[in-house]
């Protein structure tokens, strides 16, 4: 293979891991990001297959596969590297002459943890146990019986299914707006 120095730059273990990262960025980023930037970043992760994360392509290159300038590829490459998808490696020039840059899609980091987020985590993680022998708490004891967190995993696994079976006859705009819907804090009557 000609390009082993790569796997020095590779930022995920597999494809599926990039693959994951690459949907959580243009999910978190979906509203941000114009088609070409979209279609560039799915570039990038098609050319990183054999070194997940990284690859190695000229301007010229994604321009003739896309079809736009390559005014909006440098602009859309440059609002990437600002949303932090993905990092252009400074490269060194051979004898003068500029040669394809080497760009790696950096692993998606959620910018900011909600606080609902935390407690979420924390309540799958700990048990609450009540204060005191004789502050009787209902709630405390059944938010911390092993059998009260199996019902409401399996609650939440069965909504999840009952979701994915209404997708099962949308096109993909109407999933996009499903889901959408279905993560804003609104009354489950105001989301249908």
């Amino acid at each position: 293979m000609a390009f082993e120095y790569l796997a020095t730059y590779k930022t995920f273990d597999s494809v599926a891991d990039m693959d994951k990262s690459v949907e959580e960025h243009i999910a978190a980023h979906y509203y941000d990001l114009t088609p070409a930037e979209h279609a560039i970043v799915f570039k990038f992760a098609s050319h990183s297959l054999e070194y997940p994360g990284v690859c190695h392509l000229k301007a010229a290159t994604i321009v003739t596969a896309l079809e736009i300038s390559t005014k909006t590829v440098y602009r859309s490459i440059k609002r990437l590297v600002e949303l932090g998808i993905i990092e252009k490696v400074p490269g060194t020039k051979l004898n003068g002459i500029k040669g394809a840059s080497i760009y790696r899609i950096l692993p998606y980091v959620p910018s900011s943890v909600s606080q609902r987020e935390i407690v979420d985590e924390a309540s799958n993680d700990a048990v609450c146990h009540p204060q005191s022998e004789n502050q009787v708490s209902k709630s405390f004891n059944l938010l911390s019986s092993k059998q009260a967190n199996n019902n409401l995993c399996d609650l939440e696994n069965e909504l999840a299914l009952q979701a994915e079976k209404k997708k099962e006859y949308m096109n993909e705009y109407q999933v996009m707006l499903f889901d959408f819907m279905n993560s804003l804090p609104l009354r489950d009557d105001l989301k249908r």
